[in-house]
């Protein structure tokens, strides 16, 4: 067993000697190394889960009772008792396949395996992701409670739904629960949230080593400073942005799982159980409502009246004209009718009339009807192409001087009627905003169109 486990120990000893905080990176290692551990090329290896099982309830006795590498053992050590006692769920393991939902969820997967994101993936890769998410410890790292405490509820008391929930994100892309009878449906997170350890990288520093390492730079660290001017420093000078970006996700992996937190981000799109509340957003700033000064629906309605007023005008003419010719046919000593001809011209007037006269009752009927049917449209549209999320970036927006905390909120997002959201956008500005308003109201006029046209 001391052989199996040998590497494992000697990383150990490397990282409490060159890393700040060295919990956070010390279970990431941990994580992925049992998990590639465990996962033989098809299946998971169950002499090796037993191993692993003793292995983690011997270290559990030598560490402090209430430290994080406890805890850590702890778990991994439920997490596998957990598959060696649940055949199902060791089966829904060992069929998780490529293709997955999109491209940028294999990159997170690459990430997890702390590689770069545009590497070659196996079947076999992607169980070892899926442990190694398993196997972490969430933490919470901005101000987002309401979703880290139930996922972490999840994730240490029901091992079926956090499986659940992390295959049905990575095959579809979005999480669904009910809600009042209500099905509700969160689409992933697009984002991994902000850096959650080492605001202070030192001399000779292991995680640092290990980006670079990563992404074939060599790094030159001669006295402690941010890690964010330290990154951005040294790979702007290389290959520039891409690089850096690549950095942050690498390094924000040594801490906490990629996939763990995507699924905590998701899952906080839930935290209100009135997860449409956007659609009032929209209602009151598009100002739909018809009393609304300036709004939407004050045109709208003003120019349904106008119209139906312009109709009803035509109709009273119409009408009219339509009751003269009915009196001249009905009147007994109308001299005209002595002529047959005017006879047959009048019973020609009086059926156009009657057409006429109900083509713009019809018109009239929809008009009147008109402002209540677009906006009915509208609410019914606005999903398909608008929902608010949990955006856990959202404090660059903040000023960290008045929170005690990280904040977190929610932010509108614009679908384009596209199913894949991670080719979603997020909205940032009034000009995006109104870009995306635009995008939308053009795309639906034709439906709209349609729709009037068949309720003629």
């Amino acid at each position: 067993m001391n052989d199996l486990f040998k590497s494992l120990e000697e990383e150990e000893q490397r990282v409490c000697f060159s890393v700040h905080e060295k919990e956070q990176l010390l279970i990431t290692k941990r994580s992925l190394f049992f998990a590639d551990l465990l996962i033989e090329e098809k299946t998971l290896s169950l002499e090796r889960a037993a191993t692993i099982v003793e292995y983690c309830r011997r270290r559990e006795e030598n560490e402090p009772i209430y430290s994080f590498s406890r805890m850590h053992f702890v778990h991994v050590r439920q997490i596998i008792e957990f598959f060696l006692t649940n055949r199902v769920y060791r089966k829904k393991l060992d069929n998780l396949r490529f293709p997955l939902f999109s491209s940028w969820i294999e990159k997170m997967i690459n990430y997890s395996l702390l590689r770069r994101g545009h590497l070659q993936l196996t079947d076999r890769d992607l169980r070892v992701a899926i442990l190694r998410t398993l196997f972490s410890l969430l933490r919470q790292t901005i101000g987002s409670c309401f979703a880290t405490a139930p996922l972490i509820a999840i994730q240490t008391n029901d091992y079926e739904q956090l499986i659940n929930d992390l295959v049905t994100l990575i095959d579809s892309g979005s999480i669904k629960r009910t809600l009042d009878g209500i099905e509700h449906k969160a689409p992933i997170s697009i984002s991994t949230g902000h850096f959650p350890i080492l605001n202070l990288v030192q001399k000779d520093d292991a995680s640092i080593k290990e980006v670079f390492s990563i992404l074939g730079h060599k790094e030159s660290l001669s006295k402690p400073c941010r890690w964010e001017e330290y990154l951005k420093k040294q790979l702007e000078k290389a290959k520039g942005e891409k690089d850096y970006l690549e950095a942050c996700e690498l390094f924000k992996s040594l801490a906490q799982s990629p996939l763990m937190k995507i699924l905590e981000y998701t899952l906080a799109t839930f935290a209100d159980s009135r997860v449409e509340f956007y659609k009032w957003n929209m209602y009151e700033s598009l100002g739909l409502d018809y009393k609304s000064q300036g709004g939407l629906g004050e045109a709208l309605y003003s120019f349904a009246s106008l119209e139906l007023e312009k109709v009803n005008d035509k109709r009273e003419v119409v009408f009219d004209k339509l009751q003269q010719v009915k009196i001249r046919l009905n009147s007994q000593n109308n001299e005209l009718y002595n002529d047959q001809s005017f006879a047959v011209e009048d019973v020609t007037f009086m059926k156009n009339y009657e057409a006429e006269l109900l083509d713009l009752e019809a018109e009239a009927k929809l008009l009147a009807d008109l402002y209540n049917y677009i906006i009915k449209q509208l609410m019914t549209l606005f999903p398909f192409y608008f929902q608010e999320v949990f955006d856990p970036e959202l404090r660059d927006e903040i000023s960290n001087e008045l929170v005690s905390d990280d904040p977190a909120g929610f932010r509108l997002l614009y679908k384009a009627g596209r199913l894949d959201p991670t080719v979603w956008e997020l909205i940032y500005d009034e000009k995006h905003y109104k870009q995306s308003l635009t995008e939308f109201f053009t795309l639906i006029e034709r439906t709209l169109i349609s729709q009037l046209e068949d309720k003629r």
